[in-house]
C-alpha cells in the first residue's frame, strides 16, 4: 500500500509546500543486491519535503518572510499530532525520517552591502531554524538539503566572500560523519542515503548527469540495489521512479 499526503503551510513569497510520504510493501527478496547491505522487515518511510525558504536579512529593504518558516517548521514539528485523511486509510503521520530541502534556501546567495555579508546573515537564519540533525535546531528532525538558484554561484564565483555551496559542502561531511548520508560526491556537493529499502539521491539545481560529472549514474550503479526504490531530488520537486519488473502494493 502508497500512500501520499499533501499539506501547505507558510505562502506568499516563500512557496512553501510541505509533504509527507509513507509507503509499505511486501518482504524483500531473500537475495538483496551485494553492494548493499541486508534490509529486512516492511519499507516504513515517511518523511517531509520543503523548498523556497528564501531567507532574508531582518532588515531587508522588501521585508523578510522568515516568520512563515519558522510556521512551516512548527507544523512539522506537530506532524504526528496530524491523521491520514480516511479516504487514504486513516491513522496517525508516523515520525518523518527527515526533511529535504529543495533549494533557493536562501534569498540572495551573493549579496553584500560594505561590511555586511548580507547571504551570510540569510544563511545563519535558515542554519538557525533548520538545523542539521534534528537536535540543533527549531526543526526536530534532520534535514537533507540542496542549492538553488538563488543560493548563489559555484564556489570561487561569489563577489562578497560567502559561498552557499561551500556551506553545503561542510554540512555534508557533519551529514556523513555522523551516518546521516551513505554516499557523497567528488566534489562534495550531491549525496544519497537509504532509509529502509528506499535509495535518495540529492542533485542540487537540476537531475543533469552529465553536468554532475556522472555521479548520478556512477550513483546508482555502485550503491542502489536492483529492487530498491529511488527518490531523486533537486532544486523546486522531487520524482518517485519504480523498478520496471515490481509494482508496488
Amino acid at each position: 500500500m502508497a500512500r501520499l499526503w499533501l499539506g501547505c503551510w507558510g505562502g506568499l513569497a516563500s512557496a512553501l509546500a510541505g509533504w509527507a510520504l509513507a509507503v509499505q510493501a511486501p518482504a524483500l527478496p531473500d537475495k538483496p543486491a551485494a553492494q548493499k547491505p541486508p534490509v529486512s522487515g516492511e519499507r516504513d518511510v515517511t518523511f517531509l519535503a520543503t523548498s523556497d525558504s528564501h531567507y532574508r536579512e531582518l532588515d531587508h529593504k522588501l521585508g523578510h518572510h522568515n516568520e512563515l518558516n519558522r510556521a512551516t517548521i512548527e507544523q512539522m514539528n506537530r506532524i504526528t499530532s496530524i491523521a491520514w485523511p480516511a479516504k487514504l486509510g486513516g491513522g496517525p503521520i508516523a515520525k518523518p525520517r527527515g526533511v529535504v530541502a529543495l533549494g533557493d534556501l536562501i534569498d540572495d546567495g551573493d549579496h553584500g552591502a560594505q561590511t555586511r555579508q548580507l547571504s551570510a546573515e540569510q544563511h545563519k537564519l535558515f542554519v538557525a531554524d533548520f538545523g542539521l540533525d534534528g537536535t540543533d535546531g527549531l526543526l526536530k528532525y534532520p534535514v537533507f538539503e540542496g542549492w538553488g538558484n538563488h543560493d548563489g554561484p559555484p564556489e570561487g564565483k561569489e563577489q562578497h566572500g560567502f559561498s552557499s555551496q561551500r556551506q553545503i559542502r561542510q554540512r555534508n561531511l557533519l551529514r556523513q560523519q555522523k551516518g546521516l548520508i551513505s554516499n557523497l560526491s567528488a566534489n562534495g556537493l550531491h549525496y544519497a542515503w537509504d532509509w529502509d529499502d528506499v535509495h535518495f539521491v540529492q542533485l542540487n539545481l537540476y537531475p543533469a548527469d552529465r553536468q554532475r560529472a556522472g555521479y548520478y549514474a556512477k550513483n546508482l550503479k555502485e550503491t542502489k540495489g536492483p529492487d530498491q526504490k529511488l527518490v531523486r531530488t533537486w532544486d523546486g520537486t522531487w520524482s518517485w521512479r519504480f523498478p520496471l519488473n515490481r509494482k508496488l502494493k
